[in-house]
């Protein structure tokens, strides 16, 4: 495969990049004074043109805050991040920033729709970001919306436009588009998007929010039962009253459109209906018995009795309709608490944890070194007789029943604490994370982060930092507010990896990799065909989701943190490459051309105006077909198929397609054949055939040059009354229809030749007249020799029997039917000797007509000695 050469492209912003200018003026506020493009998808590259940039820390598009590289103290080349926003560019450093005065546009994005439920004229509100007034279009299913308006950056008021049916709405702006994930419905059937609250007694007031509310003529319905009080406040919302009777299920909505049904299940009823618990002591839903516990709900006036998994509470020291409280009884478990009243009885859809036995609800430090010391909350405290910190035994004192202050000891290692009493043993699920004195870092506030983002680090012995590391580069700031935590800024360089932090007493690096949005500065090559191999090098690679070519996806391995190696998919065009990491994205600013690749062609020779069918993939668009440099018409039929015409004055050489993209021709080469020399010739097997025997005709087409014979046909039309019996070729394929044998031979090279070998059967006796025809697609200098005329005779047995008749003593006559061959009448003296001796008699022979009976004699002498006699073909 030969693919066109192309340019050694690089991107312009490399160079730009790699300019970094001396000299630079430090503690001046930066300010922008243009921008290119003025609009673009996050990933795509912004040069942004200023004064004082040396020192820049952050760059923002709008709200969002970019990746970027300094160029020099005047220009910047900065990533588009994905949270942009409509906006001023900023970049900002210690002394501050100056926007520039244009706005960047980036691609419309869609959070909420309000309704997804409407009818033709209904009006929609669309949250998100990235509106313009006047330049913003909104499509239902395809259909644009024609009546609207964008009241914010962040939202649109637009009307549902005649025509339109459900699906997707698409809202487009000059930077690009967003589709909704949810389509939007076009009904006038009502909708229940959502209920609050969802719990509530007769008479409680629920608001509900949806779609096709109709003032004076919408029902509401608690699980069947119809409210008495619905007020439409909106299209969109409404209020309803809890109606007496009502139980457990589902609301539903109807209007004279139809009716639905919210899938929630709404609680009401009479029975007690609880909404929260907790100690009141605490706030926690843990208590030990004698403890006061809280529930707060709906209809508890009234209350006989309240249980803690069954048994019942010590007390119930204050009831009121929507709080009781109660004190755990001394043989309480760990379970629900129910509430009985007249009305039924209602339970908490959590445990209640309670007991005799230790439980510890939390600790802090969850961090720290040997002789930390650890303060745990819980309950069942008293008579502790042993902490320990993942099995190793720790000094301890129980300051309160609920609260045990304990030392992590000397050879702890990180898991969880128990705590044991007289009345059994509890581990606490989480890990107590054992450190020594040196820097642990045990979280990060975010995984991901431009250069200039601060980023919140947690863990222990902070105390005294000296550097804080983003893939090995050190933070130029950061600040170390508690010993627990550092808030550093991801510095200029940071590479994707794990984030390390020093202090005089050491360093620790966490395992879990911080991502830096990618860099690229090379693609090479900047073009080639379907299943050709581009390398990328940059930077922050690691982790890479995706690499697009046009938006079509590319199969591509991460070789390192600064290498991809991706194959041009099949389905690839030429557009802008697009790296997708868990940090951002990165476009190219300039296209990747995806060229045409010829894989095949057929036939693979033939003269000039020959059709040839080229395979390969990329062909949309193709500007011209050549063969071997000559300009040749075509027709693109899909991306892999072109049929092209071998131009006139075109020679043998490669076949290549060329599209706006790039060109390409195949290895093989496309034989253009001139003139050939065919010579037809046969041969019979019998020059007299009987009736009723085949005839084989042995043809031969042999090429005696100068060029390549192709499209070689053989054609032998046998007249009426004569059957075709068989035929063999020794290249090619043959038929017979119509009462013409055909041979396709194809290809005859110069020097070479085809053999036919055919058999026919004649049904009466007279001559064969056999045509034969050859034609090629190149010219043949000597066309006489294409075709043949051949007359084979055909006579029956009676048309070559010999009969003799004595007519005297003295005479005998020899006689024979006529027949289309002429035979002569030989005579011998006799048959005994190995060497006979025929002797012509032709003299003397006589023909005689009687009828439509045509008869030949010959009178012998009787008296003479005896002769045999037979005919001979002429």
């Amino acid at each position: 495969m030969r693919m066109a050469r192309r340019p050694n492209l690089s991107f312009h912003w490399l160079s730009v990049l790699l300019a970094c200018a001396g000299g630079v003026a430090m503690g001046q506020t930066p300010s922008v004074s243009s921008f290119t493009p003025a609009l673009g998808a996050p990933g795509t590259q912004v040069a942004i043109t200023g004064a004082n940039f040396g020192n820049a820390t952050r760059v923002q598009f709008g709200t969002g805050l970019a990746d970027f590289l300094v160029a020099n103290a005047n220009q910047i080349v900065a990533t588009v991040p994905n949270g942009a926003t409509l906006g001023k560019i900023t970049v900002i450093s210690s002394s501050g920033g100056l926007p520039g005065a244009a706005d960047f546009l980036p691609p419309p994005a869609i959070t909420n729709i309000t309704p997804l439920r409407g009818v033709v004229g209904a009006t929609i509100v669309i949250d998100g970001a990235n509106f313009v007034n006047g330049a913003t279009a909104v499509t239902f299913n395809g259909v644009a919306a024609t009546s609207g308006a964008v009241t914010a950056p962040t939202q649109i008021s637009v009307q549902v436009p005649a025509g339109a049916t459900t699906g997707p709405i698409v809202i487009v702006n000059a930077a690009g588009s967003a589709t909704h994930a949810a389509h939007f419905v076009v009904s006038a059937e009502p909708l229940i998007t959502d209920i609050t609250p969802l719990i509530g007694p007769a008479g409680t007031e629920v608001l509900m929010n949806g779609a096709n509310f109709i003032a004076g003529a919408t029902a509401i319905r608690f699980n069947g039962v119809a409210s008495g009080s619905v007020t439409v406040t909106a299209p969109t919302q409404l209020r309803a009253i809890v109606p007496a009777g009502a139980t457990n299920g589902p609301v539903s909505v109807t209007t004279s459109s139809g009716s639905t049904t919210n899938a929630t299940v709404f609680l009401t009823g009479t029975q007690p209906l609880i909404t929260n618990v907790f100690n009141s002591a605490t706030g926690t839903p843990v208590g030990s018995p004698g403890a006061t516990v809280t529930l707060d709900g709906f209809n508890f006036l009234g209350t006989t009795s309240v249980r803690f998994n069954g048994v019942a509470a010590s007390a119930i020291t204050s009831v009121t309709a929507n709080r009781v409280q109660a004190v755990v009884p001394a043989t309480a478990t760990t379970g629900p608490i129910t509430v009985t009243t007249a009305g039924g009885t209602g339970a908490t859809a959590t445990n209640f944890i309670t007991g005799t036995a230790p439980f510890a609800t939390d600790f802090t430090p969850a961090i720290g070194a040997p002789d930390t010391i650890v303060t745990i909350n819980g309950i069942n405290f008293t008579g502790t007789s042993a902490v320990r910190f993942n099995g190793v035994a720790a000094s301890f004192s129980a300051t309160a029943a609920t609260q045990i202050q304990a030392t992590v000891p000397v050879g702890a290692t990180t898991g969880p604490i128990s705590i044991t009493t007289s009345a059994g043993t509890h581990t606490n699920p989480a890990n107590f994370t054992v450190t020594g004195t040196g820097p642990f870092i045990t979280g990060y506030s975010t995984t991901n982060g431009p250069r200039g983002s601060t980023v919140l680090l947690t863990g222990a012995n902070f105390t005294g930092a000296t550097a804080v590391r983003f893939g090995g580069v050190a933070s130029t700031n950061f600040f170390s507010s508690a010993a627990s935590q550092i808030s550093a800024d991801v510095p200029p360089g940071a590479l994707t990896g794990p984030i390390s932090v020093t202090t005089p007493l050491g360093s620790h690096t966490n395992p879990a990799t911080f991502f830096v949005p990618p860099q690229l500065a090379a693609v090479a090559p900047f073009g080639t065909n379907v299943g050709g191999t581009i390398v990328l090098t940059g930077a922050n690679f690691t982790g890479a989701t995706a690499v697009e070519i046009n938006g079509a996806a590319a199969p591509f391995t991460v070789n390192s943190n600064s290498q991809i190696t991706l194959t041009v998919p099949t389905n690839a065009t030429t557009g802008q490459l697009r790296l997708v990491t868990p940090a951002g994205v990165f476009l190219t600013p300039g296209t990747v051309a995806v060229t045409p690749r010829v894989d095949s062609f057929t036939p693979t020779l033939g003269p000039a105006t020959t059709s040839v069918s080229i395979l390969g993939r990329t062909f949309t668009g193709a500007t011209a077909v050549r063969f071997n440099g000559v300009n040749a018409s075509f027709t693109v039929h899909s991306a892999t198929n072109i049929t092209a015409t071998v131009p006139a004055g075109s020679s043998s050489g490669p076949i290549t397609v060329v599209t706006p993209s790039g060109s390409s021709a195949n290895a093989t080469t496309f034989t253009v054949t001139t003139t050939a020399d065919l010579v037809l010739s046969y041969t019979n097997a019998l020059s007299i055939v009987q009736l009723g025997q085949n005839i084989q005709f042995n043809i031969t087409v042999s090429n005696a040059g100068p060029s390549i014979a192709t499209g070689v046909v053989f054609t032998d039309t046998l007249p009426a009354g004569v059957g075709f019996v068989s035929a063999f070729t020794s290249q090619g394929s043959h038929s017979f229809a119509n009462s013409v044998f055909t041979a396709n031979l194809g290809v005859i090279t110069n020097g070479s030749a085809a053999t036919i070998t055919l058999l026919v059967l004649p049904a009466t006796d007279g001559f064969v007249n056999n045509q034969m025809n050859l034609t090629l697609a190149e010219s043949d200098p000597n066309t006489f020799n294409n075709f043949n005329t051949v007359l084979i005779p055909v006579i029956t047995v009676a048309q070559r029997t010999l009969s003799i008749q004595l007519f005297s003593a003295q005479q005998a006559q020899v006689s024979w039917p006529f027949s289309v061959v002429n035979f002569a009448l030989e005579a011998a003296a006799a048959l005994a000797s190995s060497n006979v001796v025929w002797v012509d008699v032709s003299a003397g022979v006589t023909q005689v007509t009687n009828g439509s009976v045509i008869t030949r004699r010959f009178n012998d002498d009787a008296t003479q000695p005896q002769r045999f006699y037979r005919l001979r073909s002429p």
